[in-house]
């Protein structure tokens, strides 16, 4: 795939192809960054952050749309992502100035499976019946995986991995591999909620001998 060269805007987020993101500017250098793209019409990087480290992977933005902008020249942006990119060589600067850098644009399958899709679809459910939350997102059988990739526990390391994957079918792999070790974890839980709450109680038992 071909190279090209972005300024970048790293965050501890990992967007994926097609996602929408609300963003607010409000550092000097990121609402310089933010004009040079909506001057030039152009996108820009956001590598994601785990632990403090830039990591050499990422997604391409194009700003969609300029929701507000402050009298403190802060803005509300909206973004989608374009696609996902591996650094190949990063551009540091120096405050004022933003960093660049030469990234790799990934490719991307879009192999779902629908067989895959109704099985989120239970897990999710199954989810968000054993952690007994108040807000549970709409399980429709038409969802799009990117409502609840952000939703159902992985860890920023294991949306990483996730965004790693080359095709939609491994996403989906990914995804249900963990929500099944999820919703086991849950399980097990409530079990054992459920065995300390007995063993608060009085026993009768029958005398077998």
């Amino acid at each position: 795939m071909s190279a090209v060269c972005l300024p970048v805007f790293p965050l501890p987020l990992v967007p994926l192809e097609d996602e929408t993101l609300r963003l607010h500017i409000f550092e000097s250098r990121y609402k310089k960054l933010i004009h040079h793209c909506l001057s030039t019409s152009s996108g820009f990087g956001l590598p994601a952050v785990l632990d403090g480290q830039v990591m050499f992977t990422g997604a391409e933005l194009r700003i969609t749309a300029l929701r507000k902008e402050y009298a403190s020249g802060e803005m509300d942006i909206e973004c989608r992502v374009i696609s996902r990119f591996n650094i190949l060589e990063m551009y540091p600067a120096s405050p004022p100035d933003y960093a660049s850098a030469l990234v790799q644009i990934l490719p991307f399958e879009q192999d779902e499976e629908k067989e895959y899709r109704l099985r989120i679809l239970d897990l999710m459910n199954e989810l968000y019946r054993l952690a007994q939350t108040e807000t549970v997102p709409e399980l429709r059988d038409d969802y799009d995986l990117l409502e609840w990739v952000h939703k159902c526990g992985l860890s920023l390391q294991e949306e990483l991995e996730l965004a790693a994957l080359q095709s939609f079918s491994e996403r989906q792999l990914y995804l249900i591999n963990h929500l099944k070790k999820t919703v086991a974890t849950l399980q097990n839980v409530r079990s054992m909620n459920e065995l300390i709450r007995k063993n608060g109680h009085f026993k009768k038992l029958s005398q077998s001998l």
